[in-house]
C-alpha cells in the first residue's frame, strides 16, 4: 500500500510540474522566448568572414583562405548554393569588385599581398604594386578600386586603377569605405591613434589619375559609408548617421543607435519597391538588468531619394522589416546575439550577416519557420 501511495504521489508531482510548465509557457514571455529557440546550425564558412560583394551576378565573402561563390538558393533544398577557391595569398582580410574581383591576403613576411580573378576562379598576384608600397585596405565603388596604403604617420590612398597615383595623405587615418554618386567619390578613413578621428574626403571621378586630388569634407569617428541608391550616408562609431554631399557631411537628426555602438556594417534592403537601411550594432555602452545587451542589427526606411524616414528600430517591431512582423523575440534570441561585421542582401533576395567570429548567417525559412541562423 505505502508502495502505491508513493507512486501515486510522484504521478501528481508529474502532472502538476508539467501543467505549470504547460501554463508558464503559454503566459510567460520568458518561455515563449525559448519556445522560438532554434538549435544554432553549423555554418558552412566559419570564423570571422571578410565583406560582401557582388561581381559576375553572384556574391562573393571569405574566410581564412577560401574565397567562397553564393550562386543562389537550391529550390529543392533550401540550401544556398556555394563554391569555393583558394587564391593562394594566404588568409583573406577583404574583397572588392570592379570589373575583375580582388583579394587581399596576408601574404608573406607581415606584408599583404593583392591577388586578383577576372572570372571568380582562377587567381593571380598584381604585379603593378612596388614593392615600398604596404597595403592595408581595399575598397571599390562604381567599378574604381581604392587603395589604403602606408604606417602609421604616414597613411595614404591610392587610385587602384592604375596603383600609382596617391589621391592624398592622410596622416593617422586608414581608408575604411568608399562610396560614389554623381560624379563624385566619396572615401571614409578611421583614425588609429584618435579614438574619434577620421575623416570624410571627397575626389571627382575627373581627378582620379591626379595626385593629392582629394580634398577633406569633414573630420569625424566615421566607420562605414554606403550609396542609398539617391544619397550617401556615413556613420560614425557611437551611431550617429550623417549625410555625405558634395560640400558638406550633415548630421541627419532624429537618428541614433541610443546608447549603442555601430560596427560600421551598412547594408541597403529592397522588397517590391520597399528599401530599408539595415545598421550593426553592439552592446551598450552602459548595459543595465532593463537594457540588456544588444547585437544585431536595427533598420530605418528609406525613401525614393535615398533619405532616412524615422528612427532605427529592431527587426520585427513595424510592418516593413527585414523579418516577419512580430518576430522579433526570434531576432534577439538568434542574430540578435550576435556582433555583425558585414551585411548583405544578395541577387536573389537572401539576406547575409558576417559575424565577428560565428561564420555567415542567413536569413531563411527552416524547421521553425522564417529565422537567422548559420549558413549551412
Amino acid at each position: 500500500m505505502m508502495v502505491k501511495y508513493m507512486k501515486k504521489q510522484f504521478l501528481y508531482k508529474i502532472f502538476f510540474v508539467t501543467a505549470i510548465l504547460t501554463f508558464g509557457a503559454c503566459n510567460d514571455p520568458i518561455f515563449y522566448t525559448i519556445s522560438l529557440e532554434e538549435k544554432k546550425l553549423e555554418p558552412r564558412i566559419k570564423g570571422s568572414p571578410t565583406n560582401f560583394v557582388a561581381f559576375n551576378n553572384n556574391m562573393y565573402v571569405a574566410s581564412g583562405t577560401e574565397v567562397y561563390r553564393y550562386e543562389g538558393t537550391n529550390p529543392g533544398t533550401g540550401r544556398g548554393i556555394w563554391e569555393e577557391t583558394k587564391p593562394g595569398g594566404g588568409n583573406i582580410f577583404a574583397l572588392a569588385a570592379t570589373d575583375k574581383l580582388y583579394a587581399l591576403c596576408a601574404g608573406s613576411s607581415n606584408k599583404k599581398v593583392l591577388m586578383v580573378s577576372n572570372e571568380g576562379r582562377f587567381w593571380s598576384k598584381v604585379n603593378e604594386l612596388g614593392n615600398d608600397i604596404i597595403i592595408n585596405t581595399i575598397y571599390a565603388a562604381n567599378n574604381k578600386l581604392f587603395i589604403g596604403a602606408g604606417g602609421i604617420g604616414k597613411y595614404y590612398i591610392l587610385n587602384g586603377n592604375d596603383f600609382t597615383t596617391k589621391l592624398i595623405d592622410t596622416e593617422n587615418k586608414m581608408l575604411n569605405g568608399a562610396a560614389y554618386h554623381n560624379g563624385i567619390y566619396y572615401l571614409s578613413t578611421k583614425d588609429l591613434i584618435t579614438d574619434n578621428g577620421g575623416g570624410i574626403y571627397s575626389i571627382e571621378e575627373s581627378a582620379l589619375s591626379t595626385e593629392a586630388s582629394a580634398r577633406l569634407l569633414r573630420n569625424g569617428s566615421f566607420i562605414g559609408i554606403i550609396n542609398t541608391g539617391n544619397a550617401v550616408l556615413t556613420i560614425t562609431r557611437n551611431g550617429t548617421l550623417h549625410t555625405v554631399t558634395p560640400n558638406s557631411v550633415d548630421q541627419v537628426s532624429g537618428v541614433s543607435m541610443g546608447n549603442r555602438l555601430a560596427t560600421g556594417a551598412l547594408a541597403v534592403w529592397e522588397n517590391n519597391g520597399n528599401r530599408l537601411l539595415l545598421a550593426g550594432r553592439q552592446d551598450s555602452i552602459g548595459t543595465t538588468i532593463t537594457t540588456g545587451y544588444s547585437h544585431g542589427y536595427i533598420e530605418a526606411g528609406i525613401d525614393i531619394n535615398g533619405a532616412i524616414t524615422g528612427n532605427f528600430d529592431e527587426p520585427g517591431k513595424n510592418d516593413l522589416s527585414t523579418i516577419n512582423k512580430g518576430d522579433n523575440e526570434r531576432y534577439r534570441s538568434s542574430i540578435g546575439n550576435y556582433s555583425i561585421n558585414h551585411i548583405f542582401q544578395a541577387g536573389d533576395g537572401t539576406l547575409f550577416a558576417s559575424t565577428q567570429k560565428d561564420g555567415v548567417w542567413s536569413y531563411r525559412d527552416r524547421s521553425k519557420g522564417w529565422s537567422w541562423n548559420a549558413e549551412n
